[in-house]
Order: structure tokens, then C-alpha cells, then sequence
């Protein structure tokens, strides 16, 4: 299950329809939901800012603080926003699984496939957290710095990524873990375990060539779920 808890300026920005998306909480706070102790779900905050008269939209992973930030989101298009979402997610973490090298080129159908069949259950509720939306501002922060630096907001995915390598390599600390550490491994390492590892081959990583660019062979949520329509 994949779970959007959104800000009240989130909500407000794409529950903007005669019928409604929101569906009741069930628990006020995510930490105490069933779903989201017994890991069965992936639970994002969502947050939206205006930057040069531009609606932002902040998604951040509850548990390892990954970050993504996304300038092409429509108000009230709830079904384009996880579409652009998972694409994006699915992307992003199959560049950092290359890069790591767990998995292989010619698997990414694959995995992306699994994710769908993992997570085709979405929901969205009105509900956030107050140490995660903490970790937002601090995105929210460091785009506005990066509006200073380069006279603009990052342009489409892969600028749009690359301002999110900065952001998911600073090291962040909650109350439940320990030590500090970098959103983006915990996030990897979380992927790797639930959507891939019971796909990958490691015999098939030998000899895998690696690219240093977003890969554009990931599927389209929306185009997977046309093509897999009554299955």
C-alpha cells in the first residue's frame, strides 16, 4: 500500500474537485497506524510550497527521510500526481540500486513491475508529522537557496533529481534512530529489500555496466496499469 499523508496546504492543493480524494485516517498519528508498524505500507508526508509563483510539491519518505520534489504537479490532479510520483520514485532508485551496483540495466521492468504489484493500493489522508515536516522545511530551505544561487527553480526530472541528490545527502536525525544518517541509503537499502531482492539474480550483476544518468527506461505507472488492465 502506498499512503499520502498530506499537509493542509497539500490537501487543499489537489482536493480541489466536487469529489473529494480524502479518505479518513485511520489514526491521527502515522507512528500509531497498524499499516505503518506492520510494514506494509509505504508512508510519504507531502507538503506544497509557492516558489516564483510556482506550485512545489514536497514528498518525503517517513522512515529514511527521502525527499522528492516535484515542480509539475497539477491542482486538483490527484491521479497525474502519482503517476509523476511513481515515476519518478521508480527512476530515482533504480539510478541508486545501478549505482550501488545490486541491480542490473535489464532489470528494471522488472522491479518496477513489482512495485506496481506491491503498491496498487493508494491512499490519502489529511495528517502529517511533526519531526518529518521539520525535515521538509529544511527542503523547503534549501530550494529557496537554490532559487538564490541559480536565478530559477530546478528545470524537469533530472534537474529536479539532481537538487534532490543535495537534499537526500545531508545527514538527518530522528528520536527513533540513533545515529544520524543519509536519507538516500536508508532509502536504497529499503527498495533493494522490499522490491528487489526477491527479483535480482546476483550471478546476472556480473559484468553489469552502470550509467551515471537518470535511466529512461522505466515504465509510466499509468501506461503499466493501461497495459495490465483485467489481469
Amino acid at each position: 500500500m502506498l499512503v499520502f499523508n498530506c499537509t493542509k496546504a497539500f490537501a487543499t492543493f489537489i482536493d480541489d474537485s466536487t469529489e473529494s480524494v480524502m479518505g479518513t485516517p485511520p489514526t491521527q498519528k502515522i507512528a500509531e497506524d497498524p499499516i505503518f508498524q506492520g510494514s506494509t505500507s509505504m508512508q510519504w508526508v507531502v507538503h506544497m510550497v509557492r516558489k516564483q509563483r510556482k506550485y512545489c510539491v514536497i514528498a518525503m519518505h517517513v522512515e529514511s527521510r527521502y525527499a522528492i520534489v516535484m515542480m509539475d504537479v497539477k491542482r486538483g490532479d490527484f491521479a497525474g500526481f502519482v503517476d509523476t510520483f511513481c515515476h519518478r520514485l521508480i527512476n530515482e532508485m533504480h539510478f541508486l540500486c545501478l549505482e550501488q551496483g545490486v541491480v542490473a540495466e535489464e532489470q528494471a521492468a522488472l522491479v518496477a513491475e513489482n512495485f506496481v504489484d506491491k503498491h496498487s493500493d493508494v491512499q490519502i489522508y489529511q495528517r502529517s508529522d511533526r519531526s518529518v515536516q521539520a525535515h521538509i522545511t529544511d527542503v523547503a530551505n534549501s530550494l529557496e537557496y537554490e532559487i538564490e544561487t541559480m536565478g530559477r527553480l530546478p528545470k524537469g526530472a533530472d534537474e529536479s533529481f539532481d537538487f534532490g541528490q543535495h537534499v537526500n545527502s545531508l545527514l538527518r536525525k530522528t528520536k527513533d534512530v540513533a545515529d544520524y544518517f543519509y536519507p538516500f541509503e536508508v532509502m536504497q537499502s529499503i527498495w533493494f529489500s522490499e522490491v528487489c531482492a526477491e527479483i535480482v539474480d546476483p550471478e546476472s550483476l556480473d559484468g553489469a555496466a552502470f550509467r551515471s544518468d537518470l535511466p529512461e527506461n522505466v515504465i509510466v505507472l499509468s501506461e503499466y496499469r493501461k497495459a495490465h488492465k483485467g489481469r
